[in-house]
């Protein structure tokens, strides 16, 4: 199956119109980025990447809250132009290279002991879809599936 990419944001984040409001409204800055590949009827593949640095910020972590949810429906109204149709739309996050869910991922990820680990930061399994967390140089990957009817 051939993939298409359409890059809807870029760094200089300038993206107008509907698409750019509901970027924006569901919380991508101007320092993110997110790509979709059409992968079938009704599916698609979202890669979401903050591409800010830590460098920035003197090495302070900050994170970006995203409402992927949000984000889904309002992609999904505007390819339809607002149209009353009734749809459900399923959200998977999966690892960067969308082969395996997250879940999947992690619980299989070797899990390296050293004497001096560092515990903290934020899990990525705690986020919910409508609160998720981007700091900088995360790269977050979802399968989306629109359910119409």
């Amino acid at each position: 199956m051939e993939q298409v990419s359409t890059v809807v944001s870029n760094v200089s984040g300038v993206v107008k119109g509907a698409i750019g409001q509901a970027l924006k409204a569901n919380g991508l800055t101007s320092e993110m980025k997110m790509e979709l590949y059409a992968m079938g009827a009704n599916e698609l593949i979202m890669r979401i990447e903050n591409i800010a640095d830590t460098f920035d910020t003197e090495g302070g972590l900050i994170y970006e809250t995203v409402n992927v949810q949000g984000l889904c429906e309002s992609l999904f109204m505007i390819a339809n132009d607002n149209a009353p149709i009734s749809f459900v739309v399923q959200i998977e996050e999966t690892s960067i290279t969308a082969n395996q869910s997250y879940q999947d991922m992690a619980s299989r990820k070797l899990k390296w002991k050293t004497v001096d680990d560092v515990i903290g930061g934020i899990s990525p399994l705690a986020d919910t879809l409508d609160a998720m967390l981007f700091q900088q140089q995360r790269i977050r990957t979802f399968k989306i599936k629109y359910i119409v009817g």
